[in-house]
């Protein structure tokens, strides 16, 4: 019985020391905006993509077109270069995860 009681005193003394010890966690309000920063650049990586294969399949759709009337190819290229400059490159300094 002296064990047992000895025993409970070590383990609350360890507990203390390691909760005395142990990092703060971070805030809430932290947490969700991590949460939300890590969603938009994944979201914003599979827009790129999506554009990136919607680029391709207009080409693809446009390559027969420019072929029978050449006049036509500025106005099918201008719509691809205006969502280029939106969504190709990725932002520099966001890592890849």
């Amino acid at each position: 019985m002296h064990d047992d009681k000895d025993i409970a005193a070590l383990f609350e003394a360890d507990a203390r020391g390691l909760r005395a010890t142990a990092p703060t966690p971070p805030p809430a309000w932290r947490v969700v905006q991590a949460t939300r920063a890590r969603a938009a650049h994944r979201m914003a990586r599979r827009l790129r993509w999506t554009w990136r294969i919607a680029t391709l399949v207009v080409v693809a759709a446009a390559i027969p077109i420019a072929l029978h009337d050449p006049r036509a190819l500025p106005g099918l290229v201008a719509p691809l270069l205006l969502g280029a400059l939106v969504c190709w490159r990725d932002e520099p300094g966001v890592p890849e995860r």
